[in-house]
């Protein structure tokens, strides 16, 4: 009885898939003649049993689906029939239910029964897409049939997956003979679909392809239609009683049935301890919390050693709902290594979104089980096969963590479940970073993936891979040959110490050895999960479609940074009496700066090649929404958050001194740790190592907090303008906020530096920075800068980074004697070199008193290449009327600069006398000339380093 039941329930996909034959063929052919519609119907359902595996199951099958006259009714009569059957096959799995003498088996039974009814749900689904779907939306269907019929193949397998144990074999062969007939037809069905689509590709050239030119690079931040994290919520959970439930399952109980629009919970701060599922009658369910360090939904199940659950249950959080997205929240099972399986995220629900999560386990923490799935800005931690499952999943900018096995294990990242050649299954990892944890121990193995099931797939591009990864790549599964030959596992454009591919697996002949740019398309966003039939573009949620620019722009930001640092070394021998040194320096150097030059000059033509073939040009948002708000903008509001520690010079805090505070930095941080610095004067040198990752300062405002320091170069200083700042910053992610720096050695010590930063993706918000000559050494990397204060004589803003300035006052102060004040002195030394000062919307102006016979310039050029532009801002009568000036009066860098005005306003904004007889001039500089150097196209701040905080910052063009 159950045997026959199972059969006529996949029965219904291949119906379905047969249908859509017929139907496209009767759209194409004979339309008014109903009679020749049944008998192409018939024909259709004959040949698409031609590329199936198991023909006379196939045949058998369909030969019963006979007097059918609309192909409609003949969906529905199979379907409801079926439906029917299916219920009464899952109460005859009663009696092994009952002779199952221990919880592990029972609970096994039970997820078997749940995974059938949830195959039922996505037969009930296809039946549905097909029912209304027209020609010109056909190969979004066959899409989604494929999706939701690999779903059905990986339930079937999943049920199986519960009883691998070797004491769980008896129960096992019971169930693999009850469900022989079953897979054999959906594996069929799954075949026919996938044939059916290559069909309507060869006949109709219907192929899903990225953007056209005009825009085939749009920005992540572009795509953003609801903004859900702005959107008031339908109900709030707050553990601590704010909110109308104290419990996430208590939201989910008034979730309608089949809900058709988002239905955002809010989760406020707090752990919540429940084993959660989002059952398949709650689509488009949307989860919001605090931070993923503190909004934490936690569990501890476990398959091993006193757990007693399949995989399948051990989850804290289970999601089947379509449409569910969940963002700013922690995920974790804290069973621990010894429960072995344990999960803390499974997903098996199509079009489903992860962002900016902490999802924190040990094996198997994330089952992305099926369907379409896609993950930007995680962080991933585990041990053994953390991520794991047969979802079509991207993941994007991700931290992908490994931590410290247990004794005597190795630890492997992936273990991709794809059982079936014509599967939909496969993971995407795109530009992530794969690293240990702090402390993991040298001597332990570690793999990229090895092959769960037969046809496993896996594609690692545009990744960063530590040195810590076994240089294989890639393991057998239990040291066995077993899926090595016909997985599909694929590197390409990976960067980083374990990124090498001279010893990977190459006699794997399912290791794609020097893999093609044209095949590597086939898994980008838009291709791979089908981003552009509108799920992602639903939300504020950043996402690239194809391959990413990012990876080429921080190539030549870091590589111009090397460049940097050798020419850094050099000035700080500038001086005459310090020639003969420089000389040996430069000759010591230089076969290395030859070979960072030539590195430089490769990358940025590397990156010029793939603009021209593949069109991947950064844009800015198109006319109808040219212009998102600022505050829009705001994804982790740092200023709310609680700070890590606080300083207090009075005593309020853990510490007295910003120094004492960093110290307690973890190295290599990867998520922003909060110094709250109270108000007070701080006399200290600081220095925000390279390992000092995230660092976040916050103040009280930059005339309450102040960071103070007084060394210079002459006049008794003593020390290279390197080391004068009263801050320096070379760790990544640096923030600092309401806070004054200051440099008070005085215009006798010459260059003076209040704040150094060379770090990329540094951001001074809201601060006041003074200081005399030299005030600003912006030295390298990306940075932003917006509604500070800036004050210094001359050059008070230099250096080489690609830095944007928004908003901000830059305020000339009185020069010594006979001086003239210069603002910018940009230090771009090659013309590949990506640096460069772009003030926007700023207002230039000179301190109360300045002297009207001092002359002011804009700029001047420090380095050979120097590039600043002044843009939307304002500029006051003070400044000399040619605007720019020479270094030093010689004509070094006049033609080679690169200096542009445009839509300048003031009494110092005139053109008309401005230094047109320079090269390096762009007079009348054009629109479309001037937008490459927007903070969007210029620092890629949609590369989500801005958006992470509650900064106001403008991608484009300002209304001014």
């Amino acid at each position: 009885m159950v045997k026959r039941v199972v059969i006529g329930g996949v029965a219904s996909v291949l119906v379905v898939a047969c249908v859509v034959a017929a139907c496209l063929t009767l759209t194409k052919h004979d339309s008014d003649n109903s009679s020749n519609e049944v008998a192409t119907s018939t024909k259709s359902v004959e040949s698409m049993c031609q590329p199936t595996p198991y023909k006379q199951t196939c045949e058998k099958t369909l030969s019963a689906a006979k007097n059918v006259s609309d192909p409609k009714d003949y969906i529905k009569v199979a379907f409801e029939a079926t439906m029917t059957e299916i219920k009464n096959a899952l109460k005859n799995t009663e009696p092994i239910k009952k002779a199952a003498s221990d919880p592990y088996t029972k609970d096994a039974l039970l997820a078997c029964e749940e995974l059938f009814n949830l195959a039922i749900e996505d037969l009930r689904g296809s039946v549905a897409k097909i029912e209304n779907f027209d020609f010109s939306n056909i190969k979004d269907v066959v899409d989604d049939l494929k999706t939701w019929l690999s779903a059905v193949v990986a339930y079937e397998e999943t049920c199986s997956d519960g009883f691998t144990k070797s004491e769980y074999s008896a129960t096992r062969d019971q169930m693999v003979k009850l469900m022989n007939t079953t897979r054999e037809l959906s594996i069929n069905a799954l075949s026919m679909v996938n044939s059916f689509g290559e069909m309507i590709t060869q006949t109709t050239g219907l192929t899903r392809k990225l953007l056209s030119n005009s825009d085939s690079f749009v920005e992540a931040s572009n795509r953003k239609l609801l903004q859900i994290s702005a959107a008031k919520p339908n109900v709030v959970v707050s553990a601590s009683g704010g909110g109308q439930y104290k419990t996430i399952q208590e939201a989910l109980n008034v979730v309608p049935n089949n809900n058709p629009t988002p239905f955002i919970i809010l989760i406020k701060a707090g752990t919540y301890k429940e084993h959660i599922e989002i059952e398949k009658y709650m689509p488009n369910v949307v989860f919001i919390g605090e931070g993923p360090t503190k909004t934490i939904i936690t569990g501890d199940r476990g398959v091993k050693n006193g757990g007693g659950y399949v995989t399948w249950h051990t989850s804290s959080l289970g999601v089947s709902g379509e449409g569910f997205v969940i963002r700013d929240i922690g995920l974790e099972n804290t069973a621990g290594p010894e429960k072995e399986q344990a999960v803390a995220l499974r997903i098996n629900a199509d079009k489903a979104i992860v962002y900016n999560c902490k999802i924190d386990g040990f094996q198997d923490t994330l089952y992305a089980h099926s369907a379409r799935q896609f993950y930007r800005d995680c962080i991933i931690t585990g041990t053994i096969d953390f991520m794991f499952g047969d979802a079509s999943a991207v993941f994007q900018n991700c931290q992908l963590i490994v931590r410290k096995p247990s004794d005597k294990q190795a630890c492997v990242v992936t273990a991709q479940g794809r059982q079936e050649l014509n599967s939909f299954g496969g993971f995407v990892i795109q530009n992530c970073d794969i690293k240990p944890e702090p402390g993991f121990p040298s001597t332990t193995k570690v793999y990229l993936g090895r092959p769960w099931k037969k046809y496993s797939k896996t594609i690692i591009m545009q990744s960063n891979i530590d040195a810590f990864i076994d240089p294989t790549g890639w393991t057998p599964w239990n040291s066995t040959d077993f899926g090595l030959h016909t997985c599909f596992y694929a590197e390409y454009q990976n960067r980083g110490p374990g990124a090498a591919l001279d010893k990977r697996v190459s006699t794997w002949r399912g290791y794609q050895k020097g893999i093609s740019g044209d095949a590597i398309n086939e898994y980008t966003a838009d291709k791979f999960i089908n981003t552009q039939k509108p799920w992602l573009p639903r939300f504020d949620i950043p996402y690239d479609a194809g391959m990413m620019k990012d990876v080429v722009d921080d190539l030549k930001t870091w590589i111009s940074a090397v460049v940097a640092y050798e020419e850094t070394c050099l000035d700080g021998f500038t001086k005459s009496e310090y020639s003969a040194t420089r000389d040996q320096m430069v000759k010591l150097m230089n076969t290395t700066r030859e070979l960072s030059i030539n590195a430089l000059s490769m990358v940025n033509s590397f990156g010029e090649m793939i603009t021209q073939t593949t069109g991947l040009t950064r844009k800015l948002l198109s006319n109808s929404d040219s212009f998102v708000e600022a505050n829009n903008r705001k994804l982790l509001q740092i200023s709310a958050a609680k700070p890590n520690v606080v300083v207090s010079a009075s005593g309020g805090g853990q510490y007295k001194t910003i120094q004492e505070a960093l110290n307690a930095v973890p190295k290599n941080n990867p998520t922003p740790f909060i110094i709250l610095i109270k108000a007070g004067t701080y006399k200290e040198h600081i220095e925000i190592e390279k390992s000092m990752q995230n660092v976040v300062f916050i103040g009280e405002g930059p005339t309450k907090t102040i960071i103070t320091g007084d060394r210079g170069v002459k006049n008794g200083g003593g020390y290279v303008t390197w080391h004068t700042s009263a801050l320096g910053v070379s760790g990544e992610g640096f923030v600092i906020r309401d806070i004054g720096l200051e440099n008070t050695a005085g215009p006798e010590k010459e260059q003076v530096v209040a704040m150094r930063i060379n770090a990329d993706k540094a951001i001074v918000y809201n601060c006041k920075i003074d200081g005399f000559q030299g005030t600003l050494y912006a030295h390298s990397y990306r940075q932003f800068y917006r509604d500070y204060i800036i004050t210094g004589t001359i050059d008070f803003v230099f250096g080489d980074a690609s830095a944007v300035f928004q908003n901000c006052q830059i305020i000339v102060r009185k020069p010594g004697d006979k001086q003239a004040c210069v603002v910018t002195a940009q230090g771009r030394m090659k013309p590949t070199g990506i640096g460069g000062f772009v003030i926007q919307n700023c207002d230039i102006k000179p301190e109360p008193g300045f002297p009207s016979t001092s002359k002011a310039y804009l700029g001047r050029p420090w380095k050979e290449y120097s590039r600043t532009i002044i843009m939307q801002s304002n500029i006051d009568a003070f400044i000399d009327p040619t605007g720019w000036a020479p270094w030093n009066s010689t004509d070094f860098g006049l033609h080679t600069c690169f200096y542009a005005e445009y839509q300048n306003r003031g009494p110092g904004a005139a053109l008309d006398k401005r230094v047109s007889t320079w090269r390096g001039y762009q007079k009348g500089i054009s629109g479309d000339g001037i937008n490459k150097y927007t903070a969007d196209k210029f620092i890629n701040t949609q590369q989500s380093w801005l958006p992470r905080f509650d900064i106001p910052y403008d991608a484009g063009m300002m209304k001014v």
